[in-house]
């Protein structure tokens, strides 16, 4: 399958129009926004909870690491 005919359940930037529908449980579509994520309103959204495709470069020094501190 060619990967432009992915659909995809969050819009890339630019696809979510003004009027369009909001999903069946009336929550705003979610797009990419520079190095964050943004409703369709426009306003700041932040995922939480398991993010495996994420790396965290940053953290790596505490990756199995038994004394925290």
């Amino acid at each position: 399958m060619p990967l432009n005919d992915i659909r995809l359940a969050i819009p890339l930037v630019g696809e979510v129009e003004v009027s369009a529908p909001r999903s069946a449980a009336g929550l705003p579509w979610i797009k990419l926004a520079g190095s964050y994520f943004a409703t369709e309103d426009g306003e700041a959204w932040t995922p939480i909870g398991q993010n495996d495709a994420v790396s965290w470069p940053e953290l790596n020094g505490l990756f199995r690491r038994a004394d925290m501190a």
